[in-house]
C-alpha cells in the first residue's frame, strides 16, 4: 500500500464529520463531531493548547480531501499531457494544458 492508499484508508474509516475543536481550560483539548457533539479527541496537555493546534486537526479531513482531490487531478493532467506529448511534439499545447490545470487547482484551494 501506498502512502496516499494508506491516507485514503485512514480518511475512509475515520468518522466523516464535520468536526469542531474547543480548547476545554489550558489543560484540555477536544475535537468532536459538529452535529452530534460526541467527543472523538480529548487531549490532556501539561502546556497551554493553542487554539490553533486544534482548529489544525478539526480541519484535517477536509484538507485532507482537498488534497488528495488535487494530487488526483494533476495525475490526470500528466497523464493527459504524457499522451499529448507521446502523440504529438506540440509543446504549446502541452503548456496551455499545464497552465488549465494549475490555475483549476490553484481555485480550488482558495
Amino acid at each position: 500500500m501506498t502512502r496516499l492508499e494508506a491516507i485514503r484508508q485512514r480518511l475512509k474509516n475515520a468518522t466523516p464529520g464535520p468536526w469542531r475543536s474547543s480548547v476545554e481550560g489550558p489543560y484540555e483539548m477536544r475535537v468532536a463531531e459538529t452535529d452530534t457533539m460526541n467527543v472523538y479527541a480529548s487531549v490532556k496537555v501539561e502546556i497551554d493548547m493553542q487554539t490553533d493546534d486544534a482548529e489544525l486537526i478539526a480541519h484535517a479531513p477536509d484538507d485532507l480531501r482537498t488534497l488528495l482531490a488535487c494530487v488526483d487531478e494533476m495525475r490526470g493532467a500528466l497523464k493527459e499531457i504524457s499522451s499529448v506529448s507521446t502523440y504529438y511534439d506540440n509543446t504549446l499545447h502541452m503548456c496551455v494544458t499545464a497552465t488549465e490545470t494549475l490555475t483549476s487547482i490553484e481555485e480550488k484551494l482558495r
